[in-house]
């Protein structure tokens, strides 16, 4: 898959098409809101998505600051293929993209009630308990800060922070699952198709095998946090696991896993 950042006058008639068929089959046929898709507001806005064989699989748009609000404003927020990751994937090159790209000191997400705590592990914080109603769909204004993560990005050194590491346990499984989803669809996601990603993902990490590897005899999990937040996982094996010789005295590592928003 692509990542495709374009202007509304610069998408293509096809990739117009393909965008329009993903928010409708997302909004309307899927979440059943009866209402005109066709805002006049995409002429004003950014789009963001990514680019699969022959199809958009995951899809936003970021409408201009001076229309909505007076910050950017993320909305139509779309995937394919749910509980992929590609929606957080999408996300965090959206952000990435405004902190690099726009002079915005924050933007905005007018987030479904549901899907707030998705937005929520990616930074944003609710600005207040006023609640909007869209089409009879409850929704709560959400705020990302560019300027803080700008200069996390830019100036903090791993000599400024508090890095620690500590087992998992088995009520840690559900966060042990998104975090392999995460930085596993942040590995892969340029060379494979949605459907590819969403394969492997369902093969490699779903809960029985991953409840399995973490009852596993000779294999140990830890979590790496940074400022007491989960920033990826560690996976070592005793035995040499991965390999025939499987000697008492041998440790290797089969993952280093962390977050995208970790790197650098």
């Amino acid at each position: 898959m692509q990542l495709v950042i374009k202007r509304f006058g610069q998408l293509t008639a096809k990739e117009l098409y393909q965008i329009l068929s993903l928010r409708a089959e997302t909004f309307i046929v899927d979440q059943q809101i009866m209402y005109n898709d066709l805002d006049n507001v995409d002429q004003v806005s950014t789009h963001v998505f990514y680019q699969d064989t022959d199809s958009v699989a995951a899809y936003l748009r970021i409408i201009d600051a001076g229309q909505s609000y007076n910050s950017p404003l993320i909305g139509r927020v779309c995937v394919s293929n749910k509980g992929a990751g590609i929606g957080s994937k999408l996300l965090h090159d959206t952000l990435d993209y405004l902190a690099q790209e726009s002079s915005a000191s924050k933007v905005l997400v007018e987030s479904q009630l549901r899907a707030q705590p998705f937005y929520e592990r990616a930074g944003f914080t609710q600005v207040s308990s006023k609640v909007l109603d869209h089409f009879g769909v409850l929704h709560h204004v959400l705020s990302f800060d560019l300027d803080a993560y700008r200069q996390t990005r830019n100036t903090i050194s791993i000599d400024d922070i508090h890095v620690s590491i500590r087992p998992l346990e088995t009520a840690d499984l559900r966060t042990l699952q998104k975090l392999s989803v995460e930085t596993f669809v942040d590995t892969f996601i340029d060379s494979n198709t949605a459907d590819d990603l969403a394969s492997c993902i369902d093969s490699l990490y779903n809960t029985e095998k991953l409840t399995r590897e973490l009852a596993a005899k000779h294999s140990y999990f830890y979590f790496v946090e940074v400022e007491g937040q989960v920033a990826g996982y560690l996976k070592l094996n005793t035995r040499y696991e991965q390999t025939e010789g499987q000697r008492d005295d041998s440790l290797e590592i089969e993952r280093l896993y962390i977050l995208p928003r970790y790197k650098g």
